[in-house]
């Protein structure tokens, strides 16, 4: 990377310590209150190797749990190391470890790393941080305790809630299959970049264009100039554009071209039906 690269970054990202960084990796405006982590160990930083990896003092090594940045020796990864020191170099931070691994195949400790608020409580999640100021991409790994979805809780209340599969007529009629997605919750979400993706036949995914926001209570149609559904075992994958899913759906067949659909009911424990929504 170019000196002149490095001083962009750096005089972007210098704003750590000003009143910018403060709301820099908002994602919605309001996000639900989240439940207090599990504080293992409190240390400082040093030796930050890449975006999503470096040392605690007094601990070893750190890795931060279902997130991952671009490698080292990259553009982007030099960048992704720099906003790591800039936010973590030399600061005390607060480690929830991982109760189920621990560390992973090199000695790492998987974590999910907390800054320290300014009254000296539990602050940011760090993890969150780095996937929100596009220095990481969610990879959910699944031998590890954490669920990545619940640092953007707001998102949990994005469903996907019905799926016309087999309309009435020919398929492959402009906006003739669809799905489509709910906010069943109290603040705006923005899914601009948010894919849907196919998982039986020929797979597909659609992007939702950027500066897209739902409402609560409201909802958004996905459709597509031609055919995008298959009748049979379809599964349709909704995901954010930093990759973290966000729900899935069963998978579903419709054999019926007279257009009932598959819904999801609104019960305390939500179920897919067929039929008239």
């Amino acid at each position: 990377m170019s000196r002149l690269s490095i001083l962009a970054i750096l005089l972007l990202l210098a704003t750590v310590n000003g009143s910018v960084c403060g709301s820099c990796s908002t994602v919605e405006p309001d996000q639900p209150e989240i439940d207090q982590p599990e504080i293992n160990v409190t240390g400082m930083v040093y030796n930050v190797v890449g975006g999503d990896t470096f040392n605690v003092t007094d601990f070893g090594r750190i890795r931060l749990a279902d997130v991952d940045s671009p490698e080292t020796g990259t553009p982007e990864g030099e960048a992704a190391k720099l906003y790591t020191q800039l936010h973590l170099q030399g600061k005390y931070v607060r480690l929830d470890v991982d109760d189920l691994r621990g560390t992973d195949q090199y000695g790492r400790w998987i974590c999910v790393v907390y800054l320290d608020s300014p009254l000296g409580e539990v602050g940011e999640n760090f993890n969150r941080m780095l996937v929100d100021d596009g220095f990481a991409v969610v990879t959910d790994y699944k031998d590890n305790e954490f669920d990545p979805l619940e640092w953007w809780p707001a998102f949990r209340q994005v469903v996907i809630g019905e799926v016309e599969l087999n309309p009435d007529g020919d398929d492959n009629d402009p906006g003739s299959e669809w799905v489509k997605i709910f906010n069943r919750g109290e603040v705006n979400v923005d899914v601009g970049g948010w894919t849907l993706s196919t998982t039986s036949g020929k797979c597909v995914t659609l992007t939702i264009p950027e500066g897209t926001a739902i409402e609560p209570g409201e909802s958004y149609l996905v459709t597509r100039e031609c055919r995008w559904l298959d009748n049979s075992d379809e599964s349709i994958v909704m995901k954010t554009a930093t990759n973290l899913e966000v729900d899935r759906t069963l998978p579903l067949s419709d054999d019926d071209n007279d257009g009932q659909v598959w819904f999801l009911t609104d019960d305390d424990v939500p179920k897919w039906r067929y039929g008239w929504p």
